[in-house]
């Protein structure tokens, strides 16, 4: 459920602690999960924050920073999912040939299925595949 933030607008230069006639309203609706945050330090020269460049930006105690999203990895299972696609390809291709895969790319898939399967839960990286799949 969003929120709204209400304003009265009211003529700049008047003393706060007076009444002050309010010639206008506002408000900014924020959606669920959103947060607005007053930027007081700004001027026009500096606002928007876009004009500057199309980088990301953060917010850091007050100040505008250049920001790096955090890089999304995968979880193991799901790594070692994607691994047994590419192998299926290369079994495809060494069928065509008629060749077979050798003991080590065996081993190299047993050990990807126990990770995907959830057999295996305590490797933290998938195994290194041989670079020669063929006897």
């Amino acid at each position: 459920m969003s929120r709204n933030i209400y304003y009265a607008v009211v003529q700049a230069g008047q003393d706060a602690n007076k009444p002050r006639e309010i010639i206008g309203w506002a408000n900014i609706e924020v959606p669920e999960g959103r947060e607005y945050v007053l930027m007081s330090n700004m001027d026009d020269a500096h606002w928007p924050p876009a004009q500057q460049d199309m980088a990301p930006k953060a917010l850091e105690n007050g100040k505008i920073v250049p920001f790096t999203p955090p890089v999304y990895t995968a979880p193991l299972p799901d790594q070692a999912n994607a691994a047994l696609n590419g192998v299926q390809q290369k079994a495809t291709m060494v069928a065509a040939m008629g060749e077979e895969f050798d003991p080590r790319m065996r081993t190299y898939v047993q050990a990807l299925r126990a990770i995907a399967n959830g057999s295996d839960t305590t490797s933290t990286e998938l195994p290194t595949a041989p670079d020669d799949v063929t006897a």
